[in-house]
């Protein structure tokens, strides 16, 4: 009878040690690939006078993005901003400050909305050809702001131009000596992300260059995180615009929740039972004024006393920056690199199973062709 001999186990042992390597390098070699990195591309190369030019930004890679700050050097002389042609596509509000040729644009989530992952548009920023030449529009600075509040700045020094064709009626730009004080430029506004309804507003300010959003977002604590459905919670909202009404509602598929009106600081307080058709699981609560989201708080509902649920990890109270008492969220789903780090350490696991399996068959047959050989002696 055929034997397995010894030699297979070289070929064997070699499988398995390089599955084991492959499942220590997986993890390490998907998190060298996940730095963040900013894109800018411009929706011409050239124009003339008049024409309309956008600076889309966005962000590759990004991990627990909640906030970022992208600093704007442009040729003041050959393109000027154009404050109602400056959006965003990122969830939360947005702005610009700062002088002209030189502007941060930032976009921030609100309240305590987790950050955002993957490749991302941050926005867009709108120009108007102003004077004859090539203006350059350089980015040399990025900061990027996770949910926990910690920045992380890069340089990219991406330098893109666009050229203005001259024409007869163009004046040249002014000599050096000449130049009036850049005027500042503040302009706010909401991603498109949140529901639409607010005007964005453009007015004069003194510069801002810090890395944390220019407008302060109003903030949302809850007596609860996790809620059952029927159970009544308190809802704190506090830096809304004074005297004004608002409506609370639950998403994603709507539900009212109730509404309130603020006092003269701001703020208001609504008791909102979570109702019946509510599904169990994740949601936001989400505060409106005008048909326009102004903060924003996720939660999730679980099932009432009495159900059947799929169980969840357990909440431990947290205390907020303003001293509510939260709940925590519940642990985070495994990351796509954990999940590759089981399945290739389930497949060594196979192999060597059946590498055991083979060496004690090898051995039995040995000692089977042994007996057989000695019966016929």
């Amino acid at each position: 009878m055929p034997r397995l001999r010894s030699r297979w186990l070289v070929p064997l042992l070699s499988m398995i040690g390089a599955i084991t390597f492959l499942g220590s390098a997986t993890p390490a070699a998907m998190a060298a690939e996940s730095s963040p990195t900013l894109r800018a591309t411009l929706s011409a190369e050239e124009g003339a006078t008049g024409d309309t030019l956008a600076l889309d930004l966005g962000v590759t890679g990004a991990t627990d993005l909640y906030a970022a700050t992208v600093r704007i050097a442009y040729d003041a002389d050959r393109v000027a901003l154009d404050p109602g042609a400056v959006t965003s596509d990122f969830p939360g509000m947005f702005s610009v400050s700062g002088v002209e040729g030189a502007i941060d644009f930032t976009v921030t989530r609100l309240g305590t909305s987790s950050g955002r992952t993957g490749d991302l548009s941050l926005g867009s920023l709108g120009f108007v050809a102003k004077g004859p030449g090539e203006a350059l529009l350089r980015i040399d600075q990025v900061t990027l702001v996770d949910s926990a509040l910690v920045g992380t700045t890069l340089a990219p020094s991406i330098g893109l131009t666009y050229t203005v064709a001259s024409s007869p009626s163009t004046p040249e730009p002014s000599a050096p000596g000449e130049q009036a004080v850049p005027p500042t430029v503040s302009v706010t506004g909401y991603g498109s992300g949140v529901p639409r309804g607010g005007d964005t507003t453009f007015r004069g300010s003194a510069p801002q260059s810090s890395a944390a959003p220019t407008a302060t977002p109003p903030r949302i604590t809850a007596s609860s995180l996790t809620p059952r459905v029927g159970e009544t919670i308190t809802l704190t909202v506090r830096g809304l615009t004074p005297d004004a009404a608002h409506r609370v509602e639950l998403h994603s598929d709507p539900l009212l929740l109730g509404e309130a009106t603020t006092d003269e600081a701001g703020s208001f307080l609504l008791e909102a039972t979570i109702p019946a058709a509510a599904p169990t699981g994740e949601h936001e609560i989400v505060v409106l004024a005008r048909g326009l989201a102004v903060a924003s708080l996720p939660i999730t509902i679980r099932a009432a006393d009495g159900a059947t649920s799929a169980p969840r990890a357990s909440a431990t109270p947290s205390a907020g920056a303003d001293g509510d008492t939260q709940d925590a969220a519940a642990d985070a789903a495994p990351t796509s690199a954990d999940s590759t780090a089981a399945l290739v350490w389930g497949l060594a696991a196979v192999v060597v199973v059946l590498g055991g399996a083979a060496i004690v068959l090898m051995r039995r047959r040995s000692r089977r062709a042994a007996g057989d050989h000695g019966g016929r002696a």
